[in-house]
């Protein structure tokens, strides 16, 4: 909850005005004993003077505590507003961390699943690659093993003829009768 300066000072001035309505009562209870010691002659006046003394000594002792209560409400005031800054601060910088912590681990999580990506793809490339390359080395000993008039195994008559059927199938119709 922030604190309200401009109330703290309101309040502030409020014991300002009281505290000169205090000293105003001083002086006017100071001139009194004045006008008192002046007119009155009496033994009296000793006791009725000093009276009034402690009086106005009170009243100094209040005007001074309430012009001291106002300047501690300030510094008070003044202080919780730095400290509330202060946590402001704090916790917008808090808030940065935490947004640039999130933001890097997104980043760190989406580089991870290109490189994971990235190393399927050379798997599968490398995968076909090698099944390409079997594929010709078996193309190749079937051609050898025909061209030297040895007979071929089951296997290599199967993978002959799914071979057979695959360029037929890529042909064009008027050519397939070829095959």
């Amino acid at each position: 909850m922030a604190i309200d300066m401009e109330a703290v000072l309101q309040q502030k001035r409020e014991l300002s005005e009281i505290s000169g309505d205090i000293v105003s009562l001083r002086r006017s209870l100071a001139t009194y004993e004045d006008d008192i010691s002046s007119a009155w002659q009496g033994r009296e006046v000793a006791g009725v003077t000093a009276g009034i003394d402690a009086v106005i000594r009170l009243l100094n002792s209040i005007s001074e505590e309430l012009d001291d209560i106002g300047r501690d409400m300030v510094s008070e005031a003044q202080e919780i507003q730095a400290e509330e800054k202060r946590k402001a601060e704090e916790k917008a910088r808090a808030e940065e961390e935490a947004r640039r912590a999130e933001k890097a681990r997104l980043e760190k999580e989406a580089q991870e699943r290109r490189e994971r990506e990235e190393a399927a793809a050379r798997e599968k490339a490398l995968a076909e690659k090698a099944a390409i390359e079997s594929e010709n080395e078996k193309t190749a000993r079937i051609v050898k093993k025909l061209k030297e008039g040895k007979a071929l195994t089951n296997e290599e008559k199967a993978f002959a003829i799914s071979k057979k059927n695959e360029i037929k199938a890529s042909l064009p119709s008027i050519f397939r009768f070829w095959f």
